[in-house]
């Protein structure tokens, strides 16, 4: 597969998930550096498909600002699920480097639920009820289907191992970077700086704002008026993305979308995973974990 493009700007690098593991903090984290530019918005899903008509528009939208001595990075999530994906960024940029961020798939798939369920997209009773539907049999044609995917892969997304392996099929092993979602948090400094350096520019961390938590769970403070404000602010984000800079969005959101955001929400944690769930889960992901360490040739019996 390949996706052909005309601009002189390419992407060097792509975060390609996983979901509910820390991708948004390392986007952010990434985009402070002043050798490498990542686009204010994430989840740009122009890699889910192909042939993608629109991805020198989507060049010009969103990396109008980067410098050409910068190092070019996008973010999509199910970039690590979706089957094509990895062909189809290695016709863009044989050379691209592709840099994963991993989390205890127990831990990711509980916590993705109640995401999903703050926000909405989750009608099922529980957990397990969607755990055991997703056991019964998903299909390739489905994950594919937004609508479907968005609520109805917590157990999929944790074959790291096999997604991973799609990748390394594609590219070198010293162009896939991976990293565990405790590794960002126990040693954030530590771990940017080598992720730096893996990308090619100076190790330096002394401008990142590690105290800052990106896309923390949190549940809305007033739930109706939450509701009514999303339903006008939907299309004013989709306004703002034509006709507003990248630059501009930035300023936006952190002068103002962010504080109102966080007076307007509190955080939100789930309650206790039943030990009897943990323990299902657990179970269906020993050989997925077994075959990830093996490829990585790390220890994950924290994991377990």
């Amino acid at each position: 597969m390949t996706v052909a493009t005309t601009m002189k700007t390419r992407i060097d690098f792509f975060i390609v998930g996983a979901e509910k593991s820390g991708t948004t903090s390392l986007h952010r984290y990434l985009g402070q550096h002043p050798q490498v530019f990542t686009p204010f918005e994430k989840e740009l899903a122009y890699f889910d498909r192909d042939p993608n008509p629109a991805l020198d528009a989507m060049i010009d939208k969103y990396y109008a600002a980067a410098r050409c001595n910068q190092v070019i990075g996008l973010s999509h999530v199910n970039s690590l699920l979706l089957p094509g994906t990895a062909e189809r960024i290695y016709g863009y940029n044989p050379a691209a480097k592709i840099l994963v961020i991993l989390r205890n798939p127990v831990e990711r798939a509980y916590s993705a639920y109640w995401f999903k369920c703050i926000r909405g997209w989750e009608s099922r009773g529980s957990v397990e009820q969607a755990i055991q539907s997703e056991m019964d049999g998903i299909s390739i044609s489905q994950i594919t289907e937004p609508s479907f995917r968005r609520s109805h892969t917590y157990l999929i997304r944790g074959h790291y191992a096999e997604q991973l392996q799609r990748y390394l099929d594609v590219l070198s092993e010293d162009q896939v970077k991976v990293l565990l979602k405790e590794d960002l948090e126990l040693h954030p400094k530590q771990t940017m700086a080598g992720v730096f350096q893996w990308l090619g520019v100076a190790p330096e961390v002394d401008g990142v704002a590690f105290r800052e938590h990106y896309n923390v769970t949190s549940r809305p403070r007033f739930p109706r008026l939450t509701s009514g404000f999303l339903a006008i602010s939907a299309p004013a984000r989709w306004m703002l993305r034509g006709v507003s800079s990248d630059g501009f969005r930035r300023w936006l959101q952190r002068a103002v979308i962010r504080p109102l955001a966080m007076r307007s929400r509190v955080p939100f944690s789930p309650p206790p995973m039943a030990t009897s769930t943990r323990q299902l889960l657990h179970d269906y992901f020993r050989p997925h974990n077994q075959r990830l360490e093996q490829l990585l040739g790390r220890d994950l019996a924290h994991w377990r």
